[in-house]
């Protein structure tokens, strides 16, 4: 099975569709924030909606989930979820194209390829909350764990944001202008976010040059770091982790394709695997743009 996946598209579909069509792959999944870039217009949200609606949405094949950028016009008369870039004329034009049965294909997040998939990921800080009040029972592992509880905690948060409540899960934290100490699944920022033990993820919304991984290390040590450093210097050692975490937002730059939990990272403009690189490529050089 490959997976192609996409991170922060704003605007960018044509990019992407490109990418699909040209790159030999099973499914796909789709990071969410496909609205919203600086200064756009609302002709782009129609274009991006009409793009979700034709090409994405009722795709069996392609999974997309629902970022900070999105949920601003999912739900669309719920103040509290309001983003950045919104506008009450995109609102308007997005939600002319986008039905109710459209607008139910979106997910908040995605298990595949033994990775919980998000648009921001889920911190360890809600996830302490959460096991708090659920034991994990004997036949399930992990990930299955992981899915039964969460399923419960984004259904009643989705209620909430449908009924136009505020909805935590959906909220920006301190770390981004909120008003929650941590953020939730759409909003946590990278430097914030704090992997789950056992629950490795992939996720968007923090912009990098170059996608990031957090690596979980049994003892307890944690390290953020560029992906490229981390080919060059964990790659190889067959490390035993408690997680492995990816930022993939590099504002479309890069996007990675999976095949039997083997995650490959492209560049979108030369399709170079990064990791074929990793002998040349400079992490502390500002200049490098893989």
């Amino acid at each position: 099975m490959k997976t192609l996946v996409f991170s922060d598209i704003h605007h960018k579909h044509k990019t992407v569709q490109k990418i699909i069509n040209s790159v030999k792959h099973d499914n796909v999944i789709l990071l969410g924030d496909y609205f919203d870039a600086f200064h756009d217009r609302v002709e782009e949200a129609i274009e991006t909606a009409a793009w979700l609606k034709e090409h994405v949405l009722h795709n069996p094949n392609i999974v997309a989930l629902i970022g900070n950028h999105d949920a601003s016009y999912i739900w669309k008369d719920n103040h509290y979820l309001r983003c950045s870039g919104y506008s009450d004329e995109k609102s308007s034009a997005i939600n002319n194209i986008l039905n109710d049965s459209d607008i139910l294909k979106f997910k908040p997040y995605h298990i595949e390829h033994g990775y919980v998939f998000s648009h921001a990921g889920l911190s360890n800080a809600w996830w302490k909350v959460f096991s708090e009040k659920s034991t994990q029972n004997e036949n399930e592992n992990k990930l299955q764990y992981f899915d039964r509880v969460m399923k419960y905690y984004i259904d009643v948060d989705i209620e909430k944001a449908k009924n136009n409540n505020d909805a935590p899960l959906f909220n920006a934290g301190w770390d981004r202008g909120g008003i929650q100490k941590d953020g939730g699944i759409n909003w946590v920022d990278w430097e914030n976010f704090a992997p789950i033990k056992g629950v490795n993820q992939i996720l968007g919304h923090t912009t990098h040059l170059c996608p990031q991984i957090c690596i979980q290390k049994v003892g307890g040590g944690l390290q953020k770091k560029d992906i490229s450093e981390y080919y060059i210097t964990e790659l190889d050692k067959n490390e035993t982790y408690l997680s492995l975490s990816y930022g993939l937002d590099t504002c479309l730059r890069h996007y990675a394709l999976i095949e039997d939990g083997d995650i490959n990272i492209f560049h979108i403009d030369t399709n170079t695997n990064l990791k074929d690189v990793r002998k040349i490529y400079l992490p502390d050089n500002p200049m490098s743009g893989l």
